[in-house]
């Protein structure tokens, strides 16, 4: 509902019906917030509410939590962009014995396009994994840069490196260096 020219409340309802290593969950959530656009160049969103996860047809008690999802994104000038998110939601594990996780994600990013065809990006993010709303922890935190470039109107290439530290419970730290690299062609 759009409350003025720059503020509109929002209601976010959802019902997801998700199958994991052949148990099946169902997902509702609940909420409502808000989207502010304060200049041409500001944007803010944020939601939050409750969410309860049903495990059909599984001796398991109900996962209840909160989410929220915030984005707040800067065109500082006509080059330069900051984009922070933060929000944490449920999800299906992919982890061996474990059915929901509930994931916690914050991020920095900041770009500047060069010109028309190349922009380069820098991210920072951490991402914080709880299995089964329980004490069993997983971190990965992520410093990134990338390329983008668009070397003709239907392609364009990306090239990205990131370093990666994961942490889990009661298990050394992994560190690696993540190279990735694109090619797409939009027709």
């Amino acid at each position: 509902h759009k409350l003025n020219e720059n503020v509109a409340l929002v209601l976010d309802v959802a019902r997801r019906q998700e199958q994991q290593n052949q148990r099946r969950s169902d997902l509702n959530q609940y909420g409502a917030g808000v989207a502010v656009q304060w200049t041409g160049q500001q944007f803010f969103r944020l939601t939050g509410g409750r969410f309860v996860r049903n495990f059909v047809g599984q001796q398991l008690d109900d996962a209840a939590g909160s989410y929220w999802q915030l984005n707040n994104l800067w065109q500082l000038d006509a080059r330069w962009q900051l984009q922070l998110q933060s929000g944490r939601r449920s999800v299906l594990s992919y982890a061996a014995q474990s059915i929901s996780q509930l994931d916690t994600e914050h991020s920095a990013s900041l770009s500047w396009q060069f010109d028309q065809s190349h922009q380069f990006s820098a991210v920072a993010s951490q991402l914080t994994s709880r299995l089964d709303q329980i004490s069993y922890r997983r971190t990965r935190s992520a410093l990134g840069a990338s390329w983008q470039w668009q070397w003709a109107q239907q392609w364009r290439s990306v090239l990205q490196l990131s370093q990666v530290r994961q942490t889990l419970a009661q298990s050394p730290d992994r560190n690696r260096l993540e190279l990735a690299a694109e090619v797409s062609w939009t027709w």
